[in-house]
């Protein structure tokens, strides 16, 4: 009797505790959103059912497609692959930053959230919501807001494991020729140089209050990987 008790309190406490889960991550598929210079994402049929007796898909696709993990070797010399990432990182409890109706280019500075900070400490991801995941397919997307130097000083000074954005990139994305400077990849640079992970192309994160959630993005174990798409999900 003191067993079955026990389980139901842990199937209880479960229950309360991840009452929902929000899936995160946005679909892989043919025509799908994807960074200037990457691969083209490509999915086509390899072995069909009415021809082979089962199916399989050809997918062909770069290691930054669609929501997915920066690891520390995509801009660190000699950095951490994604084979190596240490799963602790990529599960934890979550900050939510909502930021909605930004323009175009805007530079998010810790004057933006600082008001969160005290959760922030007691945490260890931090996601920011702008809600520019939505404007995918069009111009103004590749315009999104980005994080500036003295936020990623400002979050690796909290110590946090990880960070994940609504945009296709934590800084500004170059587009039309233009070149990469160390300023134009600062965030890359602090967090990765520190071994905080980077998570984009998150989706549905307005669905998430800015507290309460633990969420979860685990990469493919890629041998060698600068990065790998995830599965991001909110336990809610």
């Amino acid at each position: 009797l003191a067993f079955e008790q026990g389980s139901l309190a842990v199937r209880l406490k479960e229950k309360i505790m991840y009452s929902e889960i929000v899936d995160l991550s946005i679909l892989i598929e043919n025509n799908m959103i994807y960074y200037p210079g990457d691969p083209e994402p490509e999915l086509s049929k390899y072995i069909t059912l009415e021809k082979d007796g089962c199916q399989v898909m050809k997918l062909n696709i770069g290691t930054h497609t669609g929501t997915h993990m920066d690891a520390p070797a995509h801009f660190v010399k000699n950095g951490k692959t994604i084979d190596n990432v240490n799963l602790k990182k990529c599960i934890g409890k979550a900050v939510v930053v909502h930021l909605p109706n930004l323009k175009p280019y805007y530079e998010i500075v810790p004057e933006d959230f600082n008001k969160l900070e005290e959760h922030i400490k007691i945490s260890s991801i931090v996601l920011f919501n702008t809600g520019w995941i939505y404007k995918a397919g069009t111009e103004e997307f590749y315009k999104h807001p980005y994080i500036s130097k003295s936020t990623a000083e400002y979050l690796k000074n909290l110590g946090v494991k990880a960070v994940g954005v609504d945009m296709l990139n934590v800084d500004k994305t170059c587009i039309q020729g233009e070149q990469y400077t160390e300023n134009s990849t600062a965030s890359h640079n602090i967090f990765l140089g520190n071994d905080i992970l980077i998570v984009e192309n998150l989706t549905n994160l307005e669905k998430l209050d800015t507290t309460g959630s633990t969420v979860m993005f685990l990469p493919l174990k890629i041998k060698d990987g600068d990065g790998s798409p995830v599965r991001a999900v909110a336990f809610v």
